[in-house]
């Protein structure tokens, strides 16, 4: 979270002091030096969200979890307010002395070299509070509506819904009522932007909410209201609701608009700091906002160097379809009167199917433009303006557009979950949100993809480093190369209330309390390797995808997912319409993007429009300019323009350029995509269940490749690469050598073959010049020697294992162990015992440790080996062994659901709501002790989490060291 407003100067000097640390200069080429993949720089470091739960905070409590962030190597970290079922602490949100907690953060994080960064509200998403009155809320469209026939003697129109008793009139509309009156237009509530209505039916599962493609078919003629029969009537209508207005025939139904609050409240807040959402098509709005809290948090940033950024979360607040003056605004933009058209909104089709398609496409175009411009960039240059960055999550359900939005933002983010019952299962919606917000970090020259990482909605403390991986690394595949783990809580109680304060059922629990976190250095030591390579150089794709006009923005996927998802061996930017004004084509016929005057590096082969039904002439016209300098196009065949004025004149001079360039076939069918891609070449070929992502620097090029399996993999690997030497660079050790055993195949490719272990990654690099066509190396393979059998002596840690060390004469795991303490222990024991070595061998010894559960720590006469995160559980031993006796030290630690499920056995001295869906494990009251300096009952549980995943009599998780222990040595397989 660099700054890059305030601290230019500082930002400079650590720019030239990391390019030295990173980078190895020899003549015009520059790499990554070997020595920073082993130590990498703090920026490449991953980041953290921190949660203060409901006013339990703690300044003692900061400065440990802080100092806790630093010894495992997280760097930076993103302050949330939030609420989950817990009683409040006592420090109320924008306080005094919530803000003092705040400046304490931040010393802090001077102190530690950390860096800082806020959520601009209490909650999750997205910008509100208690100061926001109605007028600067959200607003959406609502009306009534009456049946009035010549002869009525009064009409008394009724006052549509005021929530939060806001109302204001728009206008009334009076028509001939149609003979099919109640046909309305396919999914007309998505389309309008109707957030009340859409609430409605999304409960019922009965509406697509962000699904807006036009419908093609002709609706009945019996529906069709004509424009030249709508009448204005707001001046017929007095304060009351009288219409002072009849029909000299027939039957007609009058509409009544106006607007109110959509009543969205930010969420899920702390108490006391619940209020509306602003309005995100006002600056008015947004001023209200920082004036009453965000002006007080520029201030505190002012005076630390940590604080560095604020924060927009993920989109959660649903649509707005109307802002004061938007009619003037609407009309100042697309060149017309929305008010007579006003009844579109209603779901009714005004003249024809295409024409009312057309009005509500100028309507959602609009709206998408005003929260662009009105939220987003507003909060961007005031952020700016007070010396911050603005980081944001530009995704979600809401009227805006996710490519445009993630260009503008200085850090834009997207995020992935973590389920250990679907571990390599990654959604539709997410993977598409990565993809997108990663395509517009690359086409805005940025170098760095943040994610919420590892979100979890079932926090039960069974996720461990070893399980996470896979996800992870698809993740680095997918663009990522900046994790922001979700979650760290800030721990406001005492030392020995463990496992402590989570955020409700929420996150992966990484915070100092959990058993594995100190020892997770070691993983995050690896997920830091990772993103040192990906942020460095230029990321790789051979195809743009933008996403076409048909929907007029595109914030979240939805069901729909990705398009083009599942191609193989190729990597695409996706990115919004408006890039096509930045494109260009260089000298060998590649496409090139360029941002803000600057051209980008990446070299496109081909270029994809998608949902292209609708489409302007200005994109016909420039796609077909590309397609007749060389670049192959691929773009539906557009049916029609998508504006409402001049729609006629734009789209004959569409047809002409769709005879042009469509009908010629130099702009070509999306279905041949794949066929077109296959004839390039796979950048990376690669079998399933394996990703791949592509970094180049300055001629070398850094391939990384995931199992994603939890098996042993023996695979051939082709890169779209010849001339260089292959290299294994191994991100979980640090260690680099050449590749063994790799070929020049027939095409000119690289094939190299990767052993992998379960779950692992590496980095294979091409960057030294060989004339060579190939090397081959004996396979080795590990062969076991001595079994270190019992007895052992295991001290378990305190407070919850036994107080003297326990002797095992056979390695069982703790759940199936007769003494409770150890049954149910959760922490960290040590396993110790001594063997004997006559001589020291020429070749390398190993410890193979066998099954462990979930990780540990070898020591070998008093030196650390490190910490083993995942299989196989293996330590080369060279340096540390000696001749005679040897003394090893196994330190295993295991997870917190053991220890849980064995304190429910005893009474709670809480009190647990027990009831509903979100509150039946959630506490009402604390238990005292919690709270304060009193001693834990006895014969009470010993253990407090602020939420109760676990009962009495649930499945014990395999623990501990169960082996076998062997030593091995490595040799030529036979």
């Amino acid at each position: 979270m660099k700054n890059s407003g305030r601290r230019k100067h500082m930002k400079k000097k650590t720019i030239i002091k990391l390019a030295g640390l990173c980078l190895v200069v020899a003549g015009a080429r520059a790499d990554i030096a070997p020595e920073s993949f082993m130590n990498p720089p703090d920026s490449a470091k991953p980041g953290t969200f921190y949660f203060w739960m409901n006013g339990h905070v703690s300044k003692p409590g900061i400065t440990k979890d802080l100092e806790a962030f630093k010894k495992v190597g997280i760097r930076s970290f993103v302050t949330f307010d939030i609420n989950w079922f817990i009683p409040h602490g006592g420090v109320t949100y924008n306080s005094d002395e919530y803000h003092d907690c705040l400046d304490h953060a931040a010393s802090e994080a001077d102190r530690l070299g950390l860096e800082m960064a806020m959520k601009n509200c209490s909650g999750w998403t997205c910008s509100g509070g208690p100061w926001i009155m109605p007028e600067h809320s959200m607003k959406t469209v609502v009306w009534t509506e009456a049946r009035v026939k010549a002869g009525d003697k009064s009409v008394q129109l009724k006052q549509p819904e005021a929530t939060r008793e806001f109302y204001r009139d728009i206008a009334v509309l009076a028509f001939p009522t149609p003979k099919n009156n109640d046909y309305r237009l396919e999914n007309w509530i998505g389309k309008s932007l109707n957030d009340k209505k859409s609430m409605e039916l999304l409960k019922m599962k009965a509406v697509q909410y962000n699904m807006f493609a036009p419908q093609t078919a002709a609706s009945p003629q019996d529906a069709l209201i004509s424009p030249e029969e709508v009448i204005i009537l707001s001046d017929k209508m007095d304060s009351s609701g009288k219409l002072n207005w009849k029909p000299k025939s027939g039957d007609w139904t009058v509409l009544r608009f106006g607007y109110t609050s959509t009543g969205i409240e930010n969420k899920p807040p702390s108490d006391g700091a619940k209020g509306l959402e602003i309005d995100k098509m006002s600056r008015a709005a947004a001023d209200v906002h920082w004036k009453n809290l965000l002006d007080r948090v520029a201030a505190t940033a002012k005076k630390h160097e940590s604080f560095q950024s604020i924060t927009i979360d993920s989109w959660e607040v649903h649509h707005q379809n109307w802002t004061d003056g938007f009619d003037k605004l609407f009309e100042e933009r697309n060149g017309y009167d929305l008010i007579p058209k006003l009844l579109c909104l209603s779901g009714r089709v005004l003249e024809s199917t295409e024409t009312t398609e057309r009005v509500l496409w100028d309507l959602r175009r609009t709206i998408s433009d005003l929260v662009y411009e009105n939220y987003f960039l507003y909060f961007y240059e005031k952020c700016h303006a007070n010396g911050l960055d603005l980081m944001a999550e530009p995704y979600g359900p809401g009227p805006f557009d996710t490519s445009r939005v993630a260009k503008l933002v200085d850090w834009p983010m997207t995020e992935f979950w973590f389920n250990t019952q679907k571990i390599n299962q990654v959604s539709k919606g997410w993977s598409w949100t990565s993809q997108v917000v990663g395509g517009a970090v690359r086409l805005s020259g940025k170098k760095v993809l943040g994610a919420e990482s590892y979100t979890r909605s079932h926090g039960d403390w069974t996720a461990h480093p070893y399980l996470m991986k896979t996800t992870g690394d698809r993740m680095f595949c997918q663009g990522v190369n900046r994790f922001i783990f979700h979650t760290s809580v800030h721990q406001a109680f005492r030392d020995d209330v463990k496992p402590g304060v989570t955020h409700g059922r929420f996150g992966f629990q990484n915070h100092r309390n959990n058993t594995w976190f100190y020892e997770g250095e070691a993983w995050i030591k690896y997920i830091t390797r990772c993103q040192h390579i990906l942020q460095t150089g230029d990321h790789v794709s051979d195809l743009l995808a933008l996403e076409g006009e048909e929907r007029a923005f595109r914030s979240f996927a939805g069901s729909e997912g990705l398009d083009l998802d599942g191609v193989r061996g190729h990597k695409i930017d996706f990115g919004e319409i408006g890039t096509l004004d930045e494109l260009s084509v260089d000298k060998e016929g590649f496409l090139r993007a360029s941002y803000k005057g600057k051209l980008l590096p990446n070299r496109y082969k081909m270029l994809v429009v998608n949902k292209a039904s609708l489409m302007s002439v200005e994109t016909a016209r420039k796609l077909g300019e590309l397609a007749e300098q060389g670049v192959p196009v691929f773009a539906a065949r557009p049916i029609r323009t998508p504006h409402f004025t001049n729609a006629k004149r734009n789209d004959a001079e569409l047809q002409k350029l769709v005879a042009t360039y469509w009908d010629s076939g130099k702009i070509q069918d999306p279905n041949d995509v794949k066929q077109a891609l296959d004839k390039i070449g796979a950048d990376c070929e690669l079998p399933d269940q394996m990703e791949y992502v592509h970094h180049k620097l300055n001629g070398a090029d850094y391939y990384f490749v995931s199992n994603q399996t939890f098996g042993e993999r023996q695979e051939r690997i082709r890169f779209r690469q010849s001339g260089k030497q292959p290299e294994l660079w191994h991100p979980e050790t640090g260690e680099i050598e050449p590749a063994q055993n790799w070929r020049i195949t027939q095409d000119g490719r690289t094939e190299v073959e990767l052993q992998l272990e379960p779950a692992e990654s590496v980095f294979v690099v091409f960057r030294e010049p060989t004339a060579e066509k190939g090397g081959a190396a004996p396979k080795m393979e590990y062969h076991a020697g001595a079994e270190l059998k019992g007895p052992w002596t295991v001290a378990f840690s305190r407070p919850f294992g036994p107080k003297k060390p326990q002797v095992f004469d056979k390695l069982i795991p703790w759940n199936e162990h007769t003494k409770e303490e150890i049954k149910y222990f959760s922490g960290t024991a040590s396993y110790r015992k001594t063997f004997n070595l006559s001589a020291i061998p020429n070749q390398a010894i190993y410890l193979d440790l066998g099954q462990v559960d979930v990780m540990a720590r070898v020591l070998l006469n008093s030196k650390d080996l490190g910490v083993l995160w995942k299989p196989p559980f293996r330590v080369n031993l060279s340096g540390a062994l000696k001749k005679g006796k040897n003394e090893l030290e196994i330190r295993v630690t295991n997870l917190w659901v053991n220890k849980l499920i064995g304190e429910s056995r005893f009474p709670e001295s809480g009190k647990i709501h027990g009831a509903g869906a979100w509150r039946k494990y959630a506490y009402q009251k604390f238990p005292d002790w919690v709270l304060s300096e009193k001693p834990i009952p006895e014969g009470h549980r010993k253990t407090f989490a602020v939420w109760s995943h676990y009962e009495e009599g649930g499945e014990l998780l395999p623990s501990g060291l169960t082996g076998p222990v062997r030593l091995m040595e490595m040799s030529e397989t036979k």
